[in-house]
């Protein structure tokens, strides 16, 4: 809105007080409010969003070991809020302030009174106008686009190098599998007789030094080294420091001073005892008369010595090579009487050896696994799984389907070398022999003592004819058990040649009564080819005017008869010789020892404990000699003769030793194996180098 005229205002207004009285305020401001217009300017802006880009998997290529996503980028419009904003600009209605002054022209002098004449001016004051901004969001329905649009966005979409490679398949487990003829229920070194004993010592155990039989000699194992008195009094073993048993802990000498007095202590029921009554202090423990050891000192937790009453040469072949370690942390708290039937030695055997015991099933098998931290270093065959398998027939069906690799303990029939010698798949190798083929007599039955009827029994067997027929010739004859290559003399070989008519001539000096009946125990399970031998060895004593029969027993009736001495006649069997003539004789031929033949004498003794005590080999090679031809001429003990050891190898295993021996096509070109102390050390040295291969 605007003024009109001020002057017509002013006419008006001087009239107005010619007329009439002043009534108005001397001076004053007016305030008028106009109407609001509101002009509106909409200004819509566009807001720009962030382009979402997604990845896409195209396909997924299924490698060995892995899935590798291969990814293309796609690049698709994705419904996101949309903000619009609309700029309102609002003339916004203000005051306007408007003020009136009254301002005096004139005083016009009126009779009475004074009359003021004003003048009015109308000033505009200007005002600051404030114009507010109203933004208004407007969030648009959601659009759904489903147009895929694919395109490469460079640099903005950072993407991660993509590697597509072939991961190589884990590598097969390697698994040996073993025949085994037979295996004990527990393996309890202080009582336990059994060949496979030796066997597991080495795989699980462990042995405080092995036999090498390549250089003849002891070499180390949980004992890195070892020191014997220049009297051969004493010897001093140190005890390597990183072996550990199988849960952890560390060996060390303590474990091997428990172990020593444990085979000792005769609440235990030890049969070894007698075999370290040279220590001092050992004898009077045997006898109960003292629980200490004092020829066992431990110096420090890795040194330990070993002081015996008199010098011994033997002592290191009888020390440690036999029977593992035992565990103290496990063991040393159990009674003497209960080792024998503690659980650790068939369901946990807790060793220190290459492997260790997963499973065991008695009389079926036993499953083996590496030991990661042997002190050697992780065997390089993961898994050995041990069969027992009775029947060398099975056993050969088993080893032609390759279900075996080799058969470490037990025989196989003549027919089974002569294929596998002809079978590129298998090398057959021979190899020298500790295990003699032999009767004991039990010298308790009155008619059996005399020694006429003992030679009359050897005389009757054509024994080199039982050698060729049913080992392929490969056998050699002995006729007494000390069989160790440097006491042999060379007219040994041919005391008892195949003789009828000598055999005969003994009987009737010796009265004997051809209706006589003996027996002789074998085992059971034999084959086929044992039975026809036994046959063929009955029928040669019944030739000379002797009655025996053949009774198959089971190996525990066996044993008890044999503890108790109670067989009534004879007993076959394969003995170990040991690796010195004084283990034989100190097991077998001792008042103080088993003496289950009731041969021993205290005369007999002496003879034994001098070649024991002896230091020098000379003389110890005549003692042991004429100890030899004593047992020759009484014959305790029948000895037929010592098979070789012909053994069964799949090309795949790889053994060390045997690596360079030639490959056999006939049992005349057979490579033999000669050893050191035992006819298995082949199968117990340095296992954890073992291999299989393509």
């Amino acid at each position: 809105m605007t003024f009109t005229s001020g002057r017509r205002l002013w006419m008006g207004l001087m009239a107005l007080a010619a007329v009439a009285v002043f009534a108005a305020a001397a001076c004053g401001t007016e305030t008028v409010k106009e109407v609001p217009v509101v002009v509106e300017k909409e200004v819509i802006r566009e807001v720009p969003v962030e382009v979402v880009v997604e990845k896409e998997v195209v396909k997924e290529v299924m490698v060995p070991g892995e899935t590798v996503v291969v990814e293309r980028e796609v690049v698709r419009e994705v419904p996101v809020e949309v903000v619009v904003e609309k700029e309102v600009v609002r003339e916004v209605p203000v005051e306007v302030v408007v003020e009136t002054v009254r301002e005096v022209v004139k005083e016009v002098q009126v009779p009475g009174e004074t009359v003021v004449v004003e003048k009015e001016v109308v000033k505009e004051v200007p005002v600051e106008v404030v114009v507010t901004k109203e933004v208004i969001k407007e969030v648009p329905k959601e659009v759904v686009v489903t147009k895929e649009v694919i395109r490469e966005v460079p640099k903005e979409v950072v993407v991660t190098k993509e590697v597509i490679k072939e991961v190589p398949a884990p590598e097969p487990e390697k698994v040996l599998r073993v025949r085994m003829t037979s295996m004990p229920e527990s393996f309890v070194p202080h009582t336990e007789r059994s060949g496979a004993l030796g066997q597991i010592v080495s795989f699980v155990y462990g042995t405080l030094k092995q036999s090498d039989p390549l250089n003849k000699e002891w070499a180390p194992n949980l004992a890195e080294r070892w020191e014997v008195s220049p009297d051969a009094s004493s010897v001093t073993y140190y005890i390597r420091k990183g072996a550990r048993f199988h849960d952890g802990e560390p060996v060390t000498a303590e474990d091997l001073a428990f172990t020593l007095k444990s085979l000792i202590t005769p609440e235990t029921g030890t049969r070894r005892g007698k075999t370290y009554k040279m220590i001092q202090g050992a004898a009077e423990m045997l006898e109960g008369a003292s629980s200490e050891l004092p020829g066992v000192t431990v110096l420090d937790d890795y040194t330990l010595r070993i002081d015996l009453n008199t010098p011994n040469a033997t002592f290191l072949g009888i020390i440690g090579g036999t029977f593992g370690v035992l565990p103290e942390h496990i063991l040393g708290s159990v009674a003497p009487e209960d080792i024998v039937t503690h659980r650790h030695f068939s369901d946990e055997m807790i060793g220190f050896g290459p492997y260790k015991l997963v499973k065991f099933s008695p009389g079926q098998f036993m499953e083996l696994e590496a030991y990661d931290e042997y002190h050697f270093g992780r065997p390089n065959i993961d898994r050995i799984i041990i069969r027992i398998i009775a029947s060398p027939d099975a056993t050969q069906i088993a080893m032609q389907r390759e279900e075996i690799e080799v058969n470490i303990r037990g025989d196989l029939s003549s027919d089974a070398y002569r294929a596998f010698l002809q079978d590129p798949r298998f090398r057959v190798i021979g190899g020298q022999s500790t295990i003699i083929r032999a009767s004991n007599i039990n010298h308790a039955v009155e008619d059996l003592r005399d020694r006429r009827i003992r030679q009359a029994m050897v005389y009757a067997l054509d024994r080199q004819k039982l050698i060729d027929v049913f080992h392929n010739g490969l056998a050699t004859i002995h006729n007494q058990p000390l069989i160790h290559g440097w006491i042999q003399k060379p007219e040994w070989q041919n005391r008892y040649p195949f003789d009828p008519a000598m055999a005969r001539s003994l009987l009737q000096d010796a009265g004997w009564d051809s209706e006589r009946e003996v027996d002789l125990d074998v085992y059971g399970a034999q084959s086929d080819e044992i039975r026809t031998e036994l046959a063929a060895m009955q029928q040669m004593w019944k030739d000379v005017g002797l009655k025996i029969n053949i009774v198959e027993k089971d190996v525990g009736t066996m044993l008890e008869e044999w503890d108790a001495v109670t067989y009534p006649g004879l007993q076959r069997w394969g003995w170990g010789t040991f690796a010195d003539p004084d283990g034989f004789l100190q097991t077998y031929f001792t008042t103080d020892s088993a003496n289950n033949m009731n041969y021993a004498t205290p005369e007999l003794d002496a003879k034994i404990e001098l070649g024991l005590t002896s230091i020098d080999r000379e003389k110890r090679r005549a003692i042991y000699q004429e100890i030899a031809e004593q047992l020759m001429e009484d014959l305790p003990l029948l000895v037929e003769y010592v098979p070789l050891k012909v053994r069964v190898i799949h090309n795949r295993f790889h053994i060390p030793l045997l690596a360079d021996f030639p490959r056999a096509t006939s049992i005349s070109n057979l490579p033999i194996a000669s050893i050191f102390s035992s006819e298995y050390e082949y199968f117990e040295y340095h296992a954890e180098q073992w291999d299989l291969r393509d």
